[in-house]
């Protein structure tokens, strides 16, 4: 993960760009005229926000992902079940068929 800081007066902002998702995060920490200025402090402050933004949104996509395996599963099952029907009347209809055919047959034979 790389990350780059950025001083502006009492402002020091932290950009994190995380390879994974493509994407950058930014975090911003700001001192007032009360505070004393530490430049790691400040750099720890943005780079902690920027760190929760980055875990914020993937834990936003890992929940999506689930909520996605989830309707997946449920699909999966859909299809089971309908695979069991067409299965089964499949069946039956060769039984039919069978039967057609061997009866055909036994009167064929006994003519």
């Amino acid at each position: 993960m790389n990350k780059e800081f950025h001083y502006y007066g009492n402002t020091t902002v932290c950009y994190l760009y995380d390879k994974f998702t493509n994407k950058v995060f930014k975090g911003v920490s700001v001192c007032t005229s009360q505070d004393t200025y530490n430049k790691k402090l400040g750099e720890d402050i943005a780079k902690l926000k920027a760190l929760h933004k980055l875990q914020t949104f993937k834990m936003k996509l890992f929940s999506s992902l689930i909520d996605e395996i989830e309707n997946w599963k449920s699909v999966e099952e859909d299809v089971r079940e309908q695979y069991q029907n067409v299965s089964a009347k499949a069946e039956r209809t060769f039984k039919r068929l069978t039967e057609l055919t061997y009866g055909l047959k036994k009167e064929e034979n006994d003519e």
